[in-house]
């Protein structure tokens, strides 16, 4: 018994191969079953996962031995449930969202930035919490847009004091946004030939270059 995974349906599959070694899931596939929390099976060879979940990517993705798809797939479907995970399929947009940015390879930027590389995410973050203005950085950064009368402005601004403290550089702002509790069904939703953080970075990017 399968399913083909269409745009037609709501769902999406998440694959999980070789995490089960002597009946033991890996650490890392317990925190990905922890985190989509829904309708998980055994795969035929008793190996890897199955995780179905109802919320849409916008193409297949696959790094290491995880691979998602909402479309264009088939899977073999073994109905033998993963005991102790839910035995329905849930609405997981957000956390598919931020698995699909994970597994989503980036560009180098265009401008080599070793001023911000050098810096882990930590210590940008943490200079930025320091600053003068750290306290509405820290709400802003953790989803608190009350002050803001959009949510596309909040995104903006948040954006904006990104590119400040890592120098302008693309990729580490993008890096860093995907971590905040800004991240909703629209940071990674198409516009064009990019997504809507990218463009949103490169509009960011140009006012702040003006």
């Amino acid at each position: 018994m399968g399913f083909v995974f269409s745009q037609n349906d709501p769902y999406t599959g998440v694959d999980v191969d070789n995490c089960i070694t002597g009946g033991k899931i890996t650490p890392e596939a317990q925190e990905l079953i922890s985190e989509l929390w829904s309708y998980t099976e055994l795969s035929p060879s008793h190996t890897g996962l199955h995780i179905l979940v109802e919320g849409d990517v916008p193409e297949g993705r696959r790094r290491g031995n995880i691979e998602m798809y909402s479309k264009e797939r088939y899977f073999t479907l073994t109905t033998n449930h993963l005991k102790g995970s839910p035995d329905t399929i849930e609405d997981r947009q957000k956390e598919l969202d931020r698995l699909y940015a994970r597994l989503t390879p980036h560009p180098e930027p265009r401008e080599h930035n070793v001023y911000a590389r050098s810096r882990s995410t930590n210590e940008i973050l943490k200079k930025a919490e320091d600053a003068t203005n750290g306290a509405s950085f820290t709400r802003l950064y953790n989803g608190d847009i009350a002050e803001f009368p959009s949510k596309s402005e909040a995104d903006f601004t948040l954006i904006l004091r990104l590119l400040y403290w890592t120098n302008d550089d693309r990729q580490k702002t993008r890096e860093l946004f995907l971590q905040s509790r800004l991240v909703d069904e629209k940071t990674l939703s198409p516009r064009g030939d990019t997504d809507y953080l990218d463009y949103t970075i490169e509009q960011a990017i140009k006012k702040r270059n003006k």
